[in-house]
């Protein structure tokens, strides 16, 4: 008779259960945890209070910043906790900063792949004729696994070369995490540094890395 239920206990997973790989993360993002958290909600000295502007977004609903297909709502699912820091100064110059937490590993690894296809089948000029804007990716070794980003302007077809906007996207364990910089190319090390940085600072947080 025990053996019966069981197999009926069993079946019915087989059927209808999904197997954990592992601790579910719940974890909320600590408050100060980004890297240019401070300055983002430090007070504004008065001399650049009209200089430089940021703003803090915890909103989990929110699409990546990075964002070839113009999507209004994410494409992927399983998010825990987000916190989006922007800034514009006046030069003008913008970088930003974007930490995603999913339920888990796999979760995380799923939604890099989505912005790869998307980086591959929204935003290529030859693919979209009324968009002068296209995204060249590449393999970077930071984290888990991560990939450098670069937008170049297209006329006709062909870039002038020199990109308008970068970043870095990388994931370690159910964290993604994203920075980006305005068209200097000096920037790009910073960038690898930052999510060097975040790719060990983010095991700190609960089950996020396991």
């Amino acid at each position: 008779m025990l053996r019966q239920g069981v197999t009926l206990v069993v079946l019915i997973c087989i059927a209808g259960c999904s197997i954990s790989s592992g601790p579910v993360v719940t974890a909320e993002i600590p408050q100060g945890f980004l890297l240019t958290e401070a300055q983002a909600r430090a007070t504004p000295h008065p001399e650049f209070a009209n200089e430089e502007f940021w703003d803090i977004y915890d909103d989990v609903a929110r699409p990546f910043e990075l964002n070839p297909c113009d999507r209004k709502t994410p494409a992927d699912e399983d998010r825990v906790a987000m916190r989006t820091i922007t800034r514009l100064d006046s030069a003008p110059s913008s970088s930003l900063e974007q930490l995603v937490l999913y339920t888990t590993p796999k979760a995380a690894e799923d939604a890099l792949a989505t912005l790869k296809d998307d980086i591959t089948d929204c935003e290529q000029p030859q693919r979209r004729k009324n968009n002068t804007l296209g995204w060249v990716g590449e393999p970077a070794d930071i984290g888990d696994e991560s990939l450098r980003v670069k937008g170049y302007h297209y006329t006709n077809g062909e870039s002038d070369g020199r990109p308008v906007d970068q970043w870095v996207v990388a994931r370690r364990g159910a964290a993604l995490f994203l920075y980006s910089s305005n068209p200097f190319e000096e920037l790009e090390q910073r960038l690898t540094d930052q999510a060097r940085q975040m790719a060990g600072k983010v095991c700190a947080i609960p089950d996020v890395c396991r």
